[in-house]
């Protein structure tokens, strides 16, 4: 079996423990290494050890819940990432990000850090002029919301999808190698392409995140899964309550689409995100001529 595959095992496994402690240990028994093996297997793949890669994916995880869920205290996104008080979690927010957790909710509209972790590891700047400006209620991509057909509320099943098991991030030529793969799978086991349905997890925003960092899953949706290659993974899709928003246009215009849902959307909607990531549904082929026509799902608390 191909290391990747076993260490998506342990992925799978901290991102489904991220709110509690995770031993090396425990993460190298899921991927069947020892731990001796398993910590240099690991840095090797992800280019981070187990502990910064938990550390960074909490923190990460925690600064896009203070700026969607703005009732939500410090204290309680501390607990719910994983931290054990605000005061650790505090300090650890600083360290990475050069700010904390009480500013980015209120800074300026002009303010950008470049201190911090994120700076010195990954040459990224935490820039909060984009957020600040998505934030204002006439910018360009709240007058796109409000142009769009109404957010409808739509309940799934749970849908059961292949994706590729190689890494893939917010890279124009990968997310294109995955469909390509994705569509070979589909032409060899049979499925008309009538049939297939096509959605992707954008699980990384890369407001926060390095964009090298950021991870990206194109999902073939097969009503009865079969077996394939280990170049693949069987997933799914948990059924639940998603708000879900249609959007026309440039890709590049996407991402403030979807931070305007979050902002100027949802907080007057009666609806709560849930902690799964953001899903795209695509109706055409944007490789075409860089225009898109997409259905955003956002998971909702039920």
């Amino acid at each position: 079996m191909q290391y990747r595959v076993r260490i998506n095992r342990s992925l799978e496994f901290i991102f489904d423990n991220l709110h509690r402690p995770i031993s090396l240990a425990e993460a190298a028994e899921k991927s069947h290494f020892s731990s001796f093996h398993f910590h240099r297997i690991f840095s090797a793949y992800m280019g981070e050890t187990l502990n910064d890669f938990v550390t960074r994916i909490r923190l990460e995880r925690s600064a896009n819940w203070l700026i969607i869920r703005p009732l939500a205290t410090v204290t309680e996104i501390a607990l719910e990432a994983g931290f054990s008080s605000s005061a650790n979690f505090s300090k650890a927010f600083k360290l990475h990000f050069g700010l904390t957790p009480t500013q980015i909710r209120r800074a300026s509209p002009a303010q950008r850090v470049t201190a911090g972790r994120i700076r010195e590891k990954y040459g990224k700047d935490f820039n909060l002029k984009q957020l600040n400006q998505i934030r204002e209620p006439n910018s360009s991509a709240n007058e796109r919301l409000a142009a769009s057909p109404e957010i409808r509320i739509e309940q799934l099943a749970s849908m059961s999808a292949y994706t590729p098991s190689e890494f893939v991030g917010y890279n124009v030529d990968e997310v294109g190698r995955a469909w390509d793969k994705l569509k070979a799978l589909a032409g060899s086991l049979g499925v008309p392409v009538s049939q297939q349905r096509h959605f992707s997890i954008c699980k990384d925003n890369p407001l926060i995140t390095p964009l090298e960092k950021c991870r990206y899953e194109a999902l073939l949706v097969l009503e009865q899964p079969r077996g394939v290659s280990d170049e693949f993974k069987c997933t799914s899709i948990p059924a639940g309550r998603y708000a879900v928003a249609k959007y026309v246009g440039e890709l590049s215009g996407l991402f403030d689409f979807y931070m305007a849902i979050y902002l100027h959307w949802l907080p007057d909607s009666g609806y709560e995100p849930d902690d799964y990531p953001l899903m795209e549904r695509y109706l055409n082929d944007a490789r075409v001529d860089g225009y898109a026509e997409i259905e955003v799902y956002i998971k909702l608390i039920e």
